[in-house]
């Protein structure tokens, strides 16, 4: 083997370190830290001024709603230990599905077996039904409805206004923005 290829190679295991070393420093705080409530998890993150309005509590996990510089955030919890902790991928998982009358489906779940909708209709009247009968919650003062679905499963779908989503629902992210 030449010096120069033994050069690169360890180059690259260099910067293959220096990287893991970041990227470990940086997620393993979120991984690591304890609360000892959801509550106090979000404030934790959302830092000074948070709000709590509402907390969600599934089987294992549980949804926190609330506001975060004036602006409305929610973060997943889970417990562990005796402690809740943030939950990320690959333990959890989220994801948007978009309205026809520009609003927005998002569904948070937790090792597929706790799993929150919130619902956010930009405009209009507002029904929202789903296939387990779930109580949606609004908060107070806002357009944002939310519900943890305790028997989730691969049919779950929430009904707005009569459109129907699922967490598999086809994904268009330019309907309403591009009149696609």
């Amino acid at each position: 083997m030449n010096k120069k290829r033994k050069k690169r190679i360890l180059i690259y295991i260099l910067i293959g370190i220096v990287l893991y070393l970041v990227w470990s420093s940086f997620f393993s705080e979120h991984a690591t830290m304890k609360h000892a409530s959801p509550e106090s998890g979000f404030k934790y993150y959302a830092g000074e001024g948070s709000e709590v309005i509402m907390v969600l509590e599934g089987d294992e996990s549980a949804y926190v709603v609330g506001y975060e510089d004036k602006a409305n955030t929610s973060m997943l919890f889970y417990k562990k230990d005796g402690y809740w902790r943030l939950a990320s991928f690959p333990i959890a998982s989220f994801k948007i599905r978009y309205l026809d009358n520009d609003g927005w489906v998002t569904f948070s779940k937790y090792k597929d077996k706790d799993c929150y909708v919130e619902v956010y209709p930009s405009r209009g009247e507002i029904v929202i039904e789903d296939s387990c009968g779930s109580e949606f919650v609004k908060l107070p003062n806002e357009r944002y409805f939310y519900a943890v679905i305790k028997d989730y499963d691969e049919n779950y779908w929430v009904s707005v206004n009569g459109q129907k989503i699922s967490e598999n629902s086809k994904v268009n992210l330019f309907k309403g923005w591009l009149n696609v």
